[in-house]
């Protein structure tokens, strides 16, 4: 998956697997889930939100929604998919 193409639509960022940044941003507040997510979409803004749904869409990506991460099931967190983080949005 060519997430370069992503990464300048999304004004928070892309972390990908090979980040500094990718266990922290998989880290949600239920510690016994462990999915491992292929990039994470860092929203700020609803301009990235919809890059992120569009990018998603158009390469046949799982995708999930994060926001507070307080989700018991893990929900806000895909396996080998997008997240789109909206955690930093107002």
């Amino acid at each position: 998956m060519n997430y370069s193409e992503l990464a300048p639509e999304i004004s928070g960022g892309v972390i990908l697997r090979n980040s500094q940044y990718y266990d922290e941003a998989r880290s949600i507040y239920n510690a016994m889930i462990d999915k491992k997510p292929a990039a994470f979409a860092k929203c700020l803004n609803t301009d990235d939100v919809i890059a992120a749904v569009n990018f998603g869409r158009a390469n046949d990506l799982e995708a999930s929604i994060l926001s507070g991460g307080h989700n018991g099931a893990g929900l806000g967190l895909v396996d080998d998919g997008l997240v789109i983080d909206l955690s930093e949005m107002n």
